[in-house]
């Protein structure tokens, strides 16, 4: 019994036998290629793509040999440039060879897709619940697609522990909360792809360095971004229009956020404050008066009472006709500010999360949810729905280069969600996709392309 445990011990060592080459800083993995592997089988293991770790080898095709050694890069940033082929080209501009890469890689399609879910499911979860219950019509539907989809669900109720059976995955969909979702991190490889649901911090608290990393739901920032993009798509490059953001002494973190955004779209701006009442300060100094041009308006503040007295302002300044109010999807859940108002400015509003009941596929959705669940579907299985669904499609076009290639996709818009993931200024993928609803002056309600 002691020298099969010795062999056995013997095999495995010899079958995981990969070390770093000291004399290259750690930039590099050693492989030595076993007698049942392919590149397709290698690339898997270490989340390199077949192009890469032909282009580090020089290699002229995917065609490899038993004992052979192969250099895998251990981390994206030791990725050649576009125009390399061999290690010396190599830069050690994190995130920028990723991108330059992505431009020379190429789909893998594929049918079959494996991944887990991890969530809360007891009875006290009903929002997990519904998530899960969301999760589940998705790949119903994706299975009638033709996907070949192996679906796991780990409990974290789970005594036995929710992370055991995730090796393999695809990808894992998340806890809801932070803290089960660093436990999370803690137990998987580094380059195991994780999708954070619901949380819309989790990119910043625990994503930082994390390229593999999927933040699903849309920061503020974003949303002010989109605000600004929006605009300029209204507006284009003329000079006649000036853009004026709205905040308080209260909304320091909005404000930030806001001028942030603004710089990044390339906008010139000015800022005036407004209090819980009063008048906007500076207005007339700053903004265009009726008859000189247009003004685009972005409300930066998540205070209650300050967002109403702007928006009290901004109703009587849209009278002149030449100003258009932007704001984050919060205004429309404040109960002390009548939609009235919001339908005087004409607000155009930036939704992470907005259902339209006008369309047939969400009419549809409700009625498959209904006879299979016996009740009506809540935003969480909006949400389950929408996540799933994008995730399984996206993998499936493009294989295992999927969180390289999605970058250059526009946004896929679902029944309750837009999707268009960014990488942010720490690596991770960030959901930057939002529905556009304008709350017209004839009182509808409607969703802007």
């Amino acid at each position: 019994m002691t020298r099969r445990i010795i062999l056995t011990i013997a095999a495995f060592v010899l079958s995981s036998m990969i070390y770093i080459i000291n004399a290259d800083d750690g930039r590099y993995t050693v492989h030595i290629v076993k007698w049942y592997e392919d590149l397709s089988t290698i690339s898997g293991r270490y989340g390199v793509p077949e192009d890469v770790i032909i282009a580090v080898n020089n290699l002229q095709d995917n065609k490899i040999k038993t004992r052979q050694e192969l250099l895998i890069p251990t981390s994206e940033k030791y990725w050649p440039a576009a125009s390399a082929s061999v290690p010396g080209a190599i830069t050690d501009e994190e995130g920028t060879i990723a991108q330059e890469y992505a431009d020379t890689l190429s789909p893998y399609p594929t049918t079959s897709i494996k991944f887990s879910l991890v969530m809360p499911l007891g009875r006290k979860d009903a929002n997990s619940l519904d998530f899960y219950s969301g999760a589940l019509m998705a790949v119903r539907a994706l299975g009638g697609e033709g996907l070949d989809i192996e679906f796991n669900v780990r409990d974290l109720n789970d005594a036995g522990g929710f992370e055991n059976g995730l090796e393999g995955n695809d990808f894992i969909i998340g806890p809801i909360q932070n803290g089960d979702m660093k436990r999370l991190l803690e137990k998987v490889d580094e380059q195991a792809v994780v999708v954070s649901p619901l949380d819309n911090r989790s990119g910043k608290v625990l994503g930082t360095g994390r390229r593999s990393f999927v933040q699903a739901a849309a920061t503020a920032d974003s949303q002010y971004g989109e605000a600004f993009v929006w605009a300029k798509e209204i507006f284009g490059d003329q000079d006649t229009v000036k853009y004026v953001i709205i905040s308080s002494a209260l909304d320091k973190a909005a404000l930030n956020d806001a001028e942030n955004m603004a710089r990044t779209a390339g906008v010139s701006y000015s800022i005036c404050k407004t209090g819980v009442q009063g008048e906007i300060e500076n207005w007339e100094a700053v903004s265009n008066l009726p008859g000189s041009g247009h003004n685009a308006v972005i409300l930066a503040s998540n205070n209650e009472a300050v967002l109403n007295n702007a928006l009290r302002n901004t109703d009587i300044l849209a009278l002149q006709g030449n100003v258009s109010v932007f704001a984050l999807s919060r205004i429309r859940s404040y109960e002390t500010i009548p939609v009235e108002n919001l339908h005087k400015a004409g607000v155009r509003v930036l939704c992470p999360y907005y259902v339209n009941f006008d369309d047939g596929s969400t009419l549809d959705f409700i009625h498959r949810y209904r006879a299979l669940f016996n009740t009506e579907p809540s935003q969480f299985a909006f949400q389950g729905y929408d996540l799933v669904y994008f995730m399984v499609k996206t993998y499936a076009r493009y294989g295992r280069n999927w969180k390289y290639l999605i970058t250059q996709d526009e946004a896929m818009e679902m029944l309750q969600t837009s999707f268009k993931l960014r990488r942010d200024s720490n690596g991770v993928l960030t959901n930057c996709g939002m529905k556009r609803v304008v709350y017209d002056t004839d009182c509808r309600v409607r969703l802007s392309k």
